[in-house]
């Protein structure tokens, strides 16, 4: 399932097993065509030119509907029902669809789908999955932070700032003493005050350094 998914991006039951009887289809195909004694090689070579042929009449029998966007969501909620049916969703399967289609448009036609994180809680049912608009961070409040901040200006630094371990990327140090250890987690320490001391300087309610909440 896992390979299948990952070349034909196709994982559901239902269509690994249609894929499965095409292969076996072939496999047996070509067992009577070697028992014909015809080279194997030529087998192959008449399967990638039946390909390039069906191929061809795919091409030839599309539409493009990337002009106008109420059809070209409609052949999208398609594709994305065709390809959610299994049995989990099988009452649920249209409302997927439309939060699949509703992510996928917001890339606006960047095909990097790292965009698009899927946020998992435990509880709750099916229909309880929504789309945010924004920006989730799945993170706990701090003791003695507020747990409640209106029309909040939020920085995000794209540096970590927690001083539990040394962090030297791209380099390597070697060190003789245990007091020199100590030397360089004092500079980081004293690297981010500073940072903490510019970044305290654009009024900012909240400070968020790759995932972690200061």
């Amino acid at each position: 399932m896992k390979t299948n998914d990952s070349f034909c991006h196709d994982a559901q039951p239902i269509f690994t097993r249609n894929n499965v009887t095409n292969h076996v289809a072939c496999r047996r195909e070509a067992e009577d065509l070697i028992n014909q004694r015809i080279h194997p090689q030529t087998i192959a070579e008449g399967w990638r030119l039946a390909r390039k042929a069906a191929r061809s009449a795919l091409e030839a029998s599309t539409i493009d509907n990337s002009a106008d966007d109420a059809a070209f969501r409609e052949d999208l909620l398609r594709i994305a029902r065709t390809t959610l049916s299994s049995k989990l969703l099988t009452y649920d399967k249209d409302y997927f669809a439309h939060l699949a289609v509703d992510a996928v448009m917001r890339l606006r036609g960047s095909d990097n789908l790292d965009h698009i994180v899927v946020m998992k809680k435990c509880g709750g049912n099916l229909k309880d999955s929504y789309l945010e608009e924004g920006f989730l961070l799945d993170k706990q409040i701090g003791v003695g932070q507020p747990k409640r901040i209106e029309n909040a200006k939020i920085l995000l630094a794209n540096t970590s700032m927690d001083t539990d371990k040394i962090k030297i990327y791209g380099s390597r140090v070697r060190v003789d003493s245990l007091n020199k250890v100590a030397e360089i987690e004092e500079a980081e320490k004293v690297r981010n005050i500073q940072l903490l001391q510019e970044t305290s300087l654009s009024h900012d309610n909240h400070l968020s350094a790759h995932i972690f909440l200061l």
